[in-house]
């Protein structure tokens, strides 16, 4: 009887665990991988891949369409070829969307699907240089396109006689969303509703509108270089998140900025001649005020040439004390050469004393891209005791090697590609050899969007506020699609420090201020998060994320479709314990940001509950001892953290006890968030450490 009874329960629990994960499923996507079905090599898949990990959506990779079925939306990696997919597979198809499914797709060139996509045929040409929005045609669908340059996007140069691929479909019962050319006769993406499911299709190859962009081979599609708003490749992301948010129920993703923060800023310097090591200290000093760090990306010139003098070899104690203001040093290669886009790989293992490149006013000779990011990152670690991580080249010269070199001496960042040039604003990894079919490396793209490098009326004393007024508006521009920015200001003149300081104070509480590497480590740890989530009959929303997903990273925030008046979102471990986070509305948004609030911004309930204590001293000392004056109730975690969410101090405190503590003596200068838990509620405070 008892073996009876323990079958039966096990085969409830079975049961339940099914349809709990039926549920998680639905909130889920499915990326179908199609190279095996068309023979491809992997790149379209990469392709779809960033763009749903720039959505934020939980989403899985299979292979089967029965696998694929069992999720809430499907995005195919490929074309729908004749032949792709035999009968057996097209009824499985038609089915899943005849009960509730949705699909989204590029290409659909097999007649054998015209009438599940609501068309009757298609032209392909090679001259189609726009694509038109029509925003109008279903407002929740273009929630991210409030700028002209989102609703019309250019596909190639106007006088490039061929550019990528596209396709508009007659339409048989389908509804277009966008045109090419602004012509209603030329259908380029098209929605078509089939039982109770949805289907969209593309009339281009996603693969085309997002790594033929980051490999930037993108027929100069951009409508600017830098210091501008160029969302060409952006705008797919944004739309599929759209997709996915009107078609899921409280369709739930993870922010592309840290904790509450509407986007992220990235300062950077590239300290490249003389006068950039005079004066670097300025920017460093101001920077250390304001509690952030910045890149200071260091070119290691040991040699003079017809370009540059050997200005690094006497400036190592500038270089060693932007360490003291907090700052952070990067590769700016070793000779900063014009053509080092035309470098070939070059071997590994050369020194300072065997490595000679020298421009003589023409082209450089004996230059390597190896070496440049090789010699230049060892000349940095031994002189200053860092570790380098991230690279950017002299000129934002890009050659086909640099990706392989990077990652063979274990950089993780790179940062030499224009956003405006790119049309793409997120990090993403790089490709072995520059090349569609090239491997996956390790390397992460973050790239530069604003700098004071114009060429028409330059950037000088006298109008260098024109040039903050550009980058302002083009933050805003990014804000409004929580994209980050990176600035790249050369620190050769002291007056670009009034430049870089306008530039902040335009910036908002909702604009988080990170360097590079910080916020190249949030996009790494969010992109690997796995959670799901479960929409309830009351309304609330809950989150999931599983138990070996901790711990997690305090920059951590979702989004979530709809809003306040919907219902409560909680998040919860897996094995059930809800986590602290809180969430605030996003106006005129139709969505909510789901923050844990040790490192929010600009929030007013955060705000004042941490004006009800108080930490002293502020400003404190490494070693030295601080205080709480506040007696709590109930026992507490003290946390530490520094600007980039890495936890450096934690201690317990049993209730009643007086809250002090000694911090740790080898605590650099700068700004740390203090974070008290396991009270009522939770306190923040900013503490300075000084010298």
């Amino acid at each position: 009887m008892r073996s009876i009874l323990l079958a039966f329960v096990t085969v409830l629990l079975t049961f339940s665990l099914q349809a709990q994960n039926s549920i998680q499923k639905q909130s889920m996507v499915c990326l179908l991988d199609m190279t095996h079905l068309n023979n491809n090599n992997d790149s379209r898949l990469f392709a779809c891949k960033q763009i749903l990990i720039a959505t934020g959506a939980s989403f899985v990779v299979r292979k089967s369409i029965g696998d694929a079925s069992q999720y809430g939306a499907i995005l195919f990696s490929s074309d729908i070829l004749n032949g792709t997919f035999n009968s057996s597979q097209r009824d499985s198809i038609t089915n899943y969307v005849s009960n509730g499914g949705v699909v989204i797709t590029s290409n659909v060139k097999d007649p054998d699907f015209y009438d599940l996509f609501g068309i009757s045929d298609y032209t392909s040409t090679q001259n189609n240089y726009f694509l038109n929005w029509d925003t109008d045609s279903n407002p929740d669908l273009f929630t991210y396109f409030d700028d002209p340059l989102e609703k019309e996007i250019q596909l190639g140069r106007t006088d490039y006689p061929e550019v990528i691929y596209s396709r508009h479909y007659d339409l048989d019962g389908a509804t277009p969303l966008a045109y090419f050319e602004n012509d209603q006769s030329k259908p380029a993406v098209i929605r078509h509703e089939y039982g109770q499911g949805k289907l969209y299709a593309f009339g281009l190859s996603l693969r085309d509108v997002s790594l033929r962009c980051m490999l930037n081979y993108d027929y100069n599609a951009e409508r600017t270089f830098s210091n501008g708003f160029e969302p060409g490749a952006d705008v797919f992301p944004l739309f599929i998140r759209s997709i996915l948010a009107k078609e899921i129920d409280n369709f739930v993703w993870k922010h592309t900025s840290p904790a509450n923060s509407y986007n992220t800023v990235m300062v950077t310097h590239d300290v490249d001649s003389r006068t950039g090591m005079d004066t670097m200290k300025y920017f460093a000093m101001e920077e250390l005020k304001r509690g952030i760090r910045a890149n200071y990306n260091i070119t290691t010139r040991y040699f003079a040439d017809s370009a540059m003098s050997d200005f690094y070899v006497e400036n190592h104690p500038e270089v060693q004390q932007l360490l003291s203001y907090n700052q952070i040093i990067s590769s700016h290669s070793v000779g900063h050469f014009y053509d080092f886009h035309e470098f070939p790989l070059g071997p590994s293992g050369l020194t300072p004393f065997n490595y000679t490149p020298f421009y003589d006013g023409n082209s450089t000779n004996n230059g390597y891209v190896m070496p440049e990011v090789e010699v230049s990152k060892n000349i940095l670690e031994a002189n200053h005791g860092v570790s380098i991580k991230t690279f950017r080249s002299g000129h934002l010269r890009f050659p086909d090697k640099l990706a392989n070199a990077l990652e063979a001496q274990n950089y993780q960042f790179e940062s030499s590609l224009s956003t405006n040039d790119l049309m793409y604003s997120f990090p993403f990894p790089l490709k072995e050899n520059r090349s569609f079919s090239g491997r996956t490396t390790s390397v992460y793209e973050i790239s530069m969007t604003l700098s004071d490098v114009y060429n028409a009326n330059g950037f000088e004393s006298y109008n260098y506020h024109e040039g903050v007024t550009d980058w302002v508006k083009a933050t805003k521009q990014y804000e409004y699609n929580y994209s980050p920015v990176t600035l790249l200001i050369h620190p050769n003149r002291i007056w670009k420090v009034d430049a870089m300081k306008l530039y902040l104070d335009y910036l908002s509480e909702k604009n988080m201020i990170l360097d590079m590497e910080t916020y190249g480590n949030f996009w790494k740890k969010r992109e690997q998060l796995r959670f799901w989530s479960e929409p309830q009959g009351d309304g609330t929303t809950v989150i999931t994320i599983p138990d070996d997903q901790f711990p997690l990273d305090p920059f951590l925030s979702f989004g979530v479709h709809g809003t306040e008046n919907n219902g409560k979102v909680i998040v919860k471990r897996e094995s059930g314990q809800v986590l602290d986070f809180t969430s605030e509305n996003v106006h005129p948004r139709n969505h909510i940001l789901v923050y844990q609030p040790t490192f929010a911004v600009g929030n007013e309930i955060v705000k004042k509950e941490s004006d009800e204590i108080n930490f002293y001293p502020n400003p404190a000392s490494p070693g030295g001892q601080i205080t709480i004056d506040k007696a709590f109730d109930s026992g507490i975690e003290l946390s530490m953290y520094n600007l980039s969410g890495q936890l450096v101090y934690s201690k317990p405190f049993y209730a009643g006890s007086m809250v002090r503590t000694s911090l740790p003596a080898d605590l650099n200068p700068g700004v740390y968030v203090i974070s008290i838990s396991g009270s009522d509620r939770n306190y923040t405070k900013k503490v300075l450490i000084t010298h």
